[in-house]
This record gives C-alpha cells, sequence and structure tokens, in this order.
C-alpha cells in the first residue's frame, strides 16, 4: 500500500489545497476497492504486481490530478490566488509604512497649508504608481507560475509512467509556496530596482513639488553587481526549477547550495572592499529636508557605514554555518 500513498500524495501536490483532502480520501477508497476486486480475480498474482498494473491503469499523478480541475478560465487560479493576496496584502503594508515615513520627512518644518496640500498630493500619487506597479508585477509574476506549476500544453507521456518511480514521501521536501513566490517577486524587484533605475536608491524628500533624491551608492557598488545579478539571477532559475518540479530534489538543492555558497562572494567584497554606498555631505547640505547638521555630520557617517560592515560581518557569518549545514544535509541524503 505505500505505491498507494506515493501516487495519492503526489496528486495532491499537484492540486490546489482546498481540493487535496476530498481526492485523496476518494483516490485511497478507488484504490483500495480496485485492488480487492483483483484480488479476487487473481488470487496467484503477488500484490506489488497487482498495485503497478493498478496505478498504471489510472495512470500517472499529473494526468490523475488534471482530471480534477477545472478547464482554465483564469488569470490566476485558486491554486495560487491566496497566496497572490498574502503577497498583495505585504506590498500594501510595506508601501503605507515606507510612504508615512516619507511623507513625515517631507513635511518637517513646513507650516503653509497650501505647501502641505502640495507634499501630500505628490506623495499620494507617488504612493498610487508604486502600488499599481507592485500589482502589476506581482501579478505577472504569479500569472507565470499558475502557468509553470500547472501546465496545460504538456501532456504527460503515459507510456513511461512506472509507478515503481514515485518518489517517497518526505514532509521536508515540500514546498513553502508562499515563501517561494514572495522570494521570486523580491529578487525580480530587485534586480529591476538596482540595474535599471539605481539612481533610486537613496534618501528621498519633497519639495517645490518635485521629488528629490540623494543616491547612496558610489561606483565601488558596480563592481559587486555582476555578482549581486549572478546571485539573483540564479534565485530566479531555482525558483522556476522548483515550481516546474513541484519539491525538492537533488538537483534543486544542489543549485541552491552553489547559489549559497556564491552568495559569499558579494558579502565578502562589501566587507573588505571599497565603500559602495556614502553620502555626499555637500549635497545634503543643499537638501532642505536633508540638509540637517545631524545626517551630514561626518562623525554620524563614518559610524553609519561601521554598524553596516558589522551587520554585513554577522550576515557573512549566518551564511558560512548556512552553508555548512546544507552541505551536512545534502551529503547525508545521498
Amino acid at each position: 500500500m505505500e505505491l498507494f500513498e506515493r501516487y495519492v500524495h503526489q496528486v495532491g501536490k499537484r492540486l490546489p489545497r482546498q481540493l487535496r483532502a476530498d481526492v485523496a480520501a476518494e483516490l485511497r477508497s478507488l484504490l483500495a476497492d480496485t485492488l480487492e476486486e483483483r484480488r479476487s480475480e487473481d488470487q496467484e498474482a503477488s500484490h506489488e504486481a497487482l498495485v503497478v498494473d493498478i496505478l498504471k491503469e489510472f495512470g500517472s499523478p499529473d494526468a490523475m490530478a488534471a482530471s480534477y480541475l477545472p478547464p482554465r478560465q483564469y488569470l490566476i487560479g485558486p491554486a495560487f490566488f491566496t497566496i497572490f493576496k498574502i503577497v498583495i496584502f505585504a506590498e500594501g503594508v510595506a508601501l503605507t509604512v515606507a510612504f508615512t515615513i516619507i511623507a513625515g520627512f517631507s513635511l518637517w518644518g513646513v507650516a503653509d497649508p497650501g505647501e502641505i496640500a502640495r507634499i501630500l498630493a505628490g506623495i499620494l500619487g507617488s504612493f498610487v504608481q508604486a502600488a499599481l506597479a507592485g500589482l502589476g508585477m506581482t501579478t505577472l509574476v504569479m500569472a507565470a507560475v499558475e502557468r509553470l506549476v500547472n501546465p496545460d500544453s504538456v501532456a504527460p507521456d503515459e507510456e513511461e509512467w512506472n509507478p515503481r518511480d514515485l518518489p517517497e514521501i518526505e514532509a521536508s521536501d515540500d514546498l513553502k509556496m508562499g515563501e517561494l513566490i514572495f522570494g521570486l517577486c523580491f529578487t525580480i524587484a530587485a534586480l529591476v530596482l538596482f540595474n535599471v533605475f539605481p539612481q533610486y536608491v537613496g534618501l528621498a524628500s519633497y519639495y517645490n513639488e518635485a521629488w528629490h533624491f540623494l543616491p547612496l551608492l558610489t561606483e565601488g557598488f558596480d563592481r559587486l553587481l555582476p555578482w549581486l545579478n549572478a546571485y539573483w539571477l540564479g534565485q530566479v532559475i531555482l525558483c522556476v526549477l522548483l515550481l516546474r518540479r513541484g519539491r525538492w530534489e537533488v538537483v534543486t538543492r544542489a543549485v541552491d547550495l552553489g547559489l549559497t555558497i556564491l552568495g559569499i562572494v558579494p558579502l565578502a567584497l562589501m566587507i573588505t572592499g571599497e565603500p559602495w554606498f556614502g553620502l555626499d555631505a555637500a549635497a545634503m547640505s543643499q537638501d532642505p529636508l536633508w540638509g540637517l547638521t545631524f545626517f551630514y555630520n561626518e562623525t554620524v557617517i563614518s559610524t553609519l557605514w561601521t554598524l553596516v560592515r558589522l551587520a554585513l560581518i554577522i550576515g557573512l557569518a549566518a551564511t558560512l554555518f548556512n552553508v555548512l549545514g546544507k552541505l551536512w544535509r545534502f551529503v547525508r541524503r545521498q
């Protein structure tokens, strides 16, 4: 009966969560009834042979799961809509907090009601633009995920379907779909931000009816960017592989281990290389918001850089321990 359980588990992983329990109960009942019927018809056949023949007749997990799914008539189906709502909610909270902080700094010391209204109108417009951009990107990513996980255009090859190849059930092999999709959205956002809009990574203020940015990234960051891009692109590829396969496997675990090791390089360069971010005191002194003495004081800037390096050192140590843990688990599984 172990092959039956493996089969039911694999079918369930290909279905929306709300269908899994009912489908699993129905499949177990059908498989048990069919096995009892076949055993009464052929008492000489071995138990394993009967189980294998029955599973071949039922079809591969992909084909069986497809028979329970409704025709695709949606952009984001029920399997991922809950995750979609969670990601959108998280983006909304992050944007609300960020723009509230920006509004607070932008209104610092402003007393004129007309100026306050203009500043708030500009911030509100920027908030709407950012929210729409986040919604659009998340929708595109989720629509792509929907089609990667349950591709209708790829028909399973029934001739090569062998029930004996069903993987064992391991809880640690299951995907945390919400974390995976949120990480994919975050990685794509990082690729776009640091490669297309690096000038917006910095301190922002709104005055004279326009946004003004004081960039944080220096030329040293350009030398880090190829390593960061390699890591981020690798993460995107890993997410796509996991979404296609539906579970952790030897190949995806090896890729994950390699990416974790690759992530050490930019961290080490950030710590030991030339400064990759900085605050231009002269430019800040001209800004009516960030021109406060506290913000462009050289001692404050030096202290900030020290704190960042300390945080990176802690992150590097945690990454090294993570590599050792993943390597140990990978070797133990072989």
